[in-house]
């Protein structure tokens, strides 16, 4: 809850809100915590400009062991089992380190909807992660899925890539072969990542994305980014080309 529009204000059902999105997430252990780093002669709230007051003059504080219960069931609940999740996204991280450097707000937000992709992925009624470049370098084929360790995907999910290492652009192409199936979400990947023997490393990355293309749409498809306000009906469409499992379906979205 370390917000900036509404400072000390958050209400309890802001935090259960919160707490409840953190569980879809996947993030099944909270820690609370707080800290001041201003003298008692400033008085109170002090000069902390972010987060919540959790303090007993607060006036939720009453029912706050109401949503500490609630989430310590929840913690425990979820923790006893293995999480679903049928898709795997892999972000455009080479290309914004090339263009910005490590700036976090430039991996979240290129493109502008790829921090609520998993989000949107949920409300259509099936869970998400997001892999790194590292992790997919080391996925195998298993049985038509994408085998990462103990986990399994369906279905990866590669958005907005302009730039990849050859070798983990060939072992796409490679897993995609062995029966994978994969989304890729224009611009298509077509620079490799290095400088160094740059105009060989592009040709790598354009005739591995070749192959790929030329498995068809059964197994590989080319989509056009969502538009900003269409996120969700978006990506209802792409389960729905690529027969992606659901947890849950409704009957309109």
């Amino acid at each position: 809850m370390t917000n900036t529009k509404a400072v000390f204000a958050a209400t309890l059902e802001d935090i259960k809100q919160a707490d409840d999105l953190s569980f879809m997430a996947g993030v099944t252990h909270a820690i609370l915590h707080g800290f001041n780093n201003s003298p008692p002669s400033v008085g109170v709230p002090g000069w902390v400009r972010f987060g919540t007051w959790f303090s007993e003059h607060n006036p939720w504080w009453p029912l706050l062991p109401r949503w500490v219960a609630y989430n310590g069931r929840l913690s425990w609940a979820l923790r006893q089992g293995q999480q679903v999740v049928p898709v795997a996204i892999l972000g455009p991280t080479c290309e914004v380190w090339s263009r910005s450097g490590l700036d976090r707000a430039a991996f979240v937000n290129h493109p502008p909807w790829l921090h609520l992709l998993w989000q949107a992925m949920q409300q259509a009624g099936a869970a998400a992660d997001y892999l790194s470049e590292s992790v997919v370098a080391q996925a195998r084929a298993e049985g038509g899925q994408w085998r990462c360790g103990p986990v399994s995907y369906e279905l990866l999910v590669v958005v907005g890539a302009r730039r990849l290492p050859p070798a983990l652009a060939e072992h796409l192409s490679e897993l995609v072969a062995q029966g994978c199936r994969l989304v890729m979400v224009e611009p298509l990947p077509d620079r490799a990542v290095a400088l160094q023997d740059c105009a060989a490393g592009d040709q790598r990355v354009q005739e591995a994305v070749r192959r790929l293309l030329a498995h068809g749409p059964v197994q590989v498809r080319q989509l056009a980014p969502p538009p900003w306000d269409g996120l969700l009906a978006w990506v209802d469409q792409l389960l729905n080309l690529t027969a992606v499992t659901r947890s849950v379906r409704f009957d309109a979205l």
